[in-house]
């Protein structure tokens, strides 16, 4: 019994601190200026008209945001579909980000405490 429960927290916290790494985050900067600094590999946009869309590898081309859409499978990149989205349209803009250290550190010292409170 205690050792299923010794299991079923270790993995609960694991779960926050994996939860807690890394995530989609609303970047602060415009899209252009995200895109030409930081050359995500893939982002997440939310349009004006309330539609979300993930891409892969977004670059900027005049006034536009030009990326590929995720592929399903095994594909290969010439055959997945490009798309073109005027930045206009674009309401938010989202990139895969690492937490901050300190979320992490509280993250671990919790997961450190509840392994603690078993003995």
């Amino acid at each position: 019994m205690r050792l299923n429960r010794y299991r079923t927290l270790l993995l609960m916290g694991l779960l926050l601190q994996v939860g807690a790494c890394a995530g989609w985050r609303p970047v602060n900067a415009s899209p252009r200026e995200f895109i030409e600094e930081e050359e995500p590999d893939r982002i997440r946009i939310y349009r004006t008209d309330g539609t979300r869309r993930e891409l892969v590898d977004p670059r900027i081309e005049r006034d536009s945001l030009t990326a590929r859409l995720p592929s399903a499978g095994e594909q290969d990149e010439a055959e997945t579909e490009s798309v073109r989205i005027a930045l206009s349209e674009v309401a938010l803009l989202e990139a895969r980000r690492q937490a901050s250290w300190g979320l992490i550190a509280i993250s671990a010292g919790l997961t450190g405490f509840l392994v603690a409170s078993l003995f």
